[in-house]
């Protein structure tokens, strides 16, 4: 059996992925397949000065995300209206060498905390297809305190 190179996120994606990972049963083979997200806000893109293209992830990162990081699946099938249309983002403070690593803060929130998602932009992408924008993380951020020191620090991008 063939393996698609790319699916899109749909609401009954993240369901399957943790019932297989429960299970034991997510194999290997899945793990890399890519997983279309969305894009972003044309208000972002001009902020960022990046080209408008897909943010694509993984099923690895998506199994992360719901099992290390404890998003619930009806979030995670929703990242597109959340994380994709953030209120604000910030120039990654973890990843200062890595300048297209951005963060997304969300309105949504896991648990009262604020959901955040980690996306390197205009990355190439390995199967030959145009560049994307590569969403690495996403995780509800337990410090808001954070938000102002990084404003602080000059990492705020953009804000709604």
């Amino acid at each position: 059996m063939s393996l698609p190179g790319r699916i899109e996120l749909t609401r009954d994606l993240p369901r399957g992925i943790l019932k297989a990972y429960e299970a034991g049963e997510l194999g290997r083979d899945f793990l890399s397949v890519q997983v279309l997200i969305g894009r972003l806000p044309t208000a972002v893109l001009t902020a960022l000065e990046t080209p408008d293209l897909n943010v694509v992830t993984s099923i690895s990162i998506l199994a992360k995300i719901l099992t290390k990081h404890s998003v619930p699946p009806d979030i995670v099938a929703n990242l597109a209206n959340t994380v994709l249309r953030p209120k604000a983002v910030y120039q990654s403070a973890s990843k200062g060498n890595v300048p297209s690593a951005v963060l997304l803060l969300s309105v949504e929130r896991v648990d009262g905390d604020p959901l955040m998602a980690s996306v390197e932009l205009d990355q190439p992408n390995a199967t030959s297809r145009a560049n994307m924008h590569w969403m690495t993380s996403a995780y509800p951020k337990n410090n808001e305190g954070k938000f102002d020191q990084w404003r602080a620090d000059g990492l705020l991008i953009w804000e709604a």
